[in-house]
């Protein structure tokens, strides 16, 4: 015997049920919206700037003027070679610091260099790094004082001058997080998910003045 469709209980049953459903559905909408809202009120913001102050220091900062924490992904360089081909440096393939100030070093030679040397600061190893909300760090650092010859800062300014633009691509704490479990649950899958969500900063120093005040 058929189920009787017009029985009054099938039909309570049948609506219990959607109206369960409908609930269930309504309930992952506004988590889902709710999550969104977490994110984005989290969001980070990025800023690339050059400080030439005048505490004679030349540097490249990346600020964070974002309320959520800034998980960076890559660092890409691009700047002229001595031999005035462009050239790429990624910092997310390739962990050591970028060759910048070759120049200063080919011409004040290799003991000299390694007195100056510790006065700039090239960062490196970037991935993933996290800079907290309000906070900034140094990507390139040059702190001279005066032991250091006006020729020599010269030199200096002439290699930051290569640079030609720093692009930032980098994600939230939210993406890195989800990021971090889809790799261990799937970590036996080669084609994990790679669907992520980042955003990019970028500099353009093709015609930045390095003014040594």
């Amino acid at each position: 015997m058929g189920t009787d469709w017009t029985d009054p209980q099938n039909i309570i049953a049948i609506a219990t049920a959607i109206i369960a459903i409908c609930a269930v559905c309504l309930s992952i909408k506004t988590m889902k919206e709710q999550q969104e809202h977490d994110q984005l009120s989290l969001r980070p913001i990025a800023k690339i700037r050059s400080i030439n102050n005048s505490n004679k220091k030349l540097a490249i900062s990346i600020e964070n003027n974002g309320p959520g924490s800034l998980i960076i992904k890559s660092i890409i360089v691009n700047w002229d070679s001595n031999n005035n081909q462009n050239k790429h440096e990624d910092w997310e393939t390739n962990k050591k610091p970028i060759p910048l100030f070759q120049g200063t070093k080919e011409t004040v030679g290799l003991d000299r260099w390694e007195e100056i040397r510790h006065h700039i600061i090239l960062s490196a190893d970037l991935e993933n790094y996290a800079i907290s909300p309000g906070e900034s760090f140094c990507l390139i650092d040059c702190s001279i004082d005066a032991a250091i010859s006006s020729k020599e800062i010269d030199l200096i300014k002439s290699d930051l001058k290569k640079l030609k633009k720093i692009v930032l691509k980098y994600t939230d704490i939210y993406n890195y997080d989800r990021k971090q479990r889809w790799k261990k649950l799937l970590s036996f899958v080669n084609n994990w998910p790679k669907k992520e969500k980042e955003w990019e900063e970028s500099l353009d120093l093709t015609n930045a003045e390095w003014i040594w005040k």
